[in-house]
């Protein structure tokens, strides 16, 4: 046999191989793969992989399977196997027919799947994998390997001093960046002033305070080619949840940059397949002893992010001043919060206006619904919020949210809470206006299916729950109504048709800022 090649054990009967990888595993401590066809082939294997899930032993099982397409049509050789396993795996996963264009996630994928196996529990993980006719076929070249490690998971309590090196040798003589998002522990920005990184914070990090090292105005900085392409990090830590701007995931992708991940569960958050270290645990802990390891860079890269920063809001800030738009009204949103306040956005457009072009949170609570993303139970979601804070609460909403959970307004008047509702009213969906179909569907139809034009009063609404109700229509208006306790309705009227001119005329200004302190 070649060196390095993988050796391969035939048996007859699935049972036995199955039973045969857990004895691999028990005498290596190394998961063996067990491999077989399509249908009541994998049944085989659930003994051995109850016993392997109950004896911690690690173990990969891999079920071919046929294309969705043929499922439930009375196809050969096909049964159901998603989950067939039921919860005595680890971890499941089908990532579907392979296809040339996902590549760069293979080895990413096979990274989790060893070390989700050999893990804190170590146990039994299934991978199954559907493949189209023909099934052969010529061997092509894998994906290009890295040099950096493939998703080395470091998970403590409290981190060792080891540990803790491991982190100091990634970044020490590097330049880098830390991306924070809901998670990111309090010492963060100290911890960044002290290793001299720039802090991309977005609106939910609870970092986002004026400080020497907190960059807001990423989304738009990344947005000029010259700074994307000169500043360069080769580290890049993630820390908690991402930010919403995919401007800042393309960047990083591009950068080539040493990827690692920070965060307080063991949710794996890798969504660009690139995290090559994953550090799960005490985020407070972690920092308070990185502090001490002084991994200093150079002063003038924080300063090339600083002096990009304050252009962009400079020119942010002159410019919702003179133009009214949601822009305007998530930038007033933002100006209006106070500390100890608590803030509720909606996704969608909310929560990337907010997240791109506002500023300081002035130590407010953001929060979002954004595991899974939806526009779903919002308003409810912020009266639970000020419920159970019992502190001033601001909403940003858009109309079809706001709509979508106006059951949530039921019995606000009578609730001892102080919840002001900003609800962007551009009368449908804007967000679909900013995607391709925009550009390729007919507007009639455009209009009926991504538009969906509603003419709801919002007004109206209000009156029916008896809270009390404005209409604005600039900056000015909207900061002094937010000024007033609630329960309050708030209607910033907006117009859909030029939500995306506005946001590329500001983006264009942005960049001509950025370009201007760059020279």
């Amino acid at each position: 046999m070649r060196e390095n090649s993988i050796g391969v054990e035939i048996f007859h009967d699935e049972r036995s191989a199955g039973f045969a990888a857990l004895g691999v595993a028990m005498s290596t401590g190394m998961p063996a793969v067990v491999l077989c066809s399509s249908g009541t082939a994998g049944a085989h294997f659930y003994a051995a992989v109850i016993e392997a899930h109950l004896s911690n032993v690690p173990m990969i099982v891999c079920t071919a399977d046929r294309p969705p397409h043929l499922r439930d049509i009375s196809a050969p050789q096909t049964i159901d196997q998603v989950k067939m396993f039921g919860d005595v795996v680890r971890w499941f996963h089908d990532p579907g027919v392979p296809v040339m264009e996902n590549s760069d996630t293979w080895r990413a994928l096979a990274s989790r799947i060893f070390f989700t196996a050999i893990g804190a529990r170590p146990g039994p993980v299934h991978l199954n994998l559907p493949f189209e006719e023909p099934l052969f076929g010529d061997a092509l070249a894998l994906p290009e390997a890295r040099q950096n490690t493939w998703s080395h998971r470091v998970v403590a309590n409290n981190f060792t001093t080891a540990q803790v090196d491991l982190f100091t040798e990634i970044c020490s003589d590097r330049t880098g960046v830390f991306v924070a998002g809901k998670g990111t522990p309090s010492e963060m920005l100290n911890l960044a002033a002290s290793m001299g990184w720039p802090v991309l914070a977005d609106s939910r990090s609870g970092v986002r305070h004026v400080h020497d090292n907190a960059i807001f105005g990423f989304d738009p900085i990344l947005r000029t080619e010259e700074f994307a392409a000169q500043t360069c990090p080769q580290v890049v830590v993630f820390v908690g949840e991402p930010p919403a701007s995919k401007v800042l995931s393309q960047w990083v992708r591009q950068t080539g940059a040493i990827i690692v991940h920070l965060g307080s569960t063991d949710a794996v958050v890798d969504p660009m397949h690139l995290v090559s270290h994953f550090f799960v645990g005490n985020l407070d802990q972690l920092c308070a002893q990185l502090m001490k390891s002084r991994a200093k860079t150079d002063p003038s890269w924080l300063m090339r992010w600083k002096k990009a920063d304050m252009a962009a809001r400079a020119t942010i800030d002159a410019w919702v001043r003179e133009n009214w738009s949601e822009i305007a009204i998530a930038h007033g949103v933002g100006e209006s919060l106070f500390a100890g306040s608590q803030c509720v956005v909606s996704s969608s457009m909310p929560i990337r206006d907010l997240e791109w072009f506002s500023g300081s949170m002035n130590g407010a609570v953001v929060h979002a619904n954004r595991g899974a993303n939806g526009i779903d139970g919002v308003v409810s979601t912020a009266v639970g919020v000020a419920v159970g804070s019992g502190s001033p609460t601001f909403l940003l909403i858009g109309d079809v949210a706001c709509i979508h959970d106006s059951n949530g307004l039921w019995g606000l008047d009578r609730r001892d809470v102080d919840l002001r509702i900003v609800v962007t009213n551009n009368d449908g969906g804007a967000i679909f206006s900013f995607l391709p179909q925009a550009q390729h569907v007919e507007p009639e139809v455009f209009e009926t299916i991504y538009g969906t034009p509603h003419g709801v009063s919002l007004k109206a609404l209000a009156q029916a729950h008896h809270i009390e109700y404005c209409e604005v229509s600039s900056s000015e208006e909207l900061i002094a109504a937010l000024k007033r306790c609630g329960p309050i309705l708030i209607e910033a009227r907006c117009e859909r048709a030029v939500d995306v001119e506005q946001h590329n005329q500001l983006n264009d200004l942005v960049i001509a800022s950025v370009k201007k302190a760059m020279a």
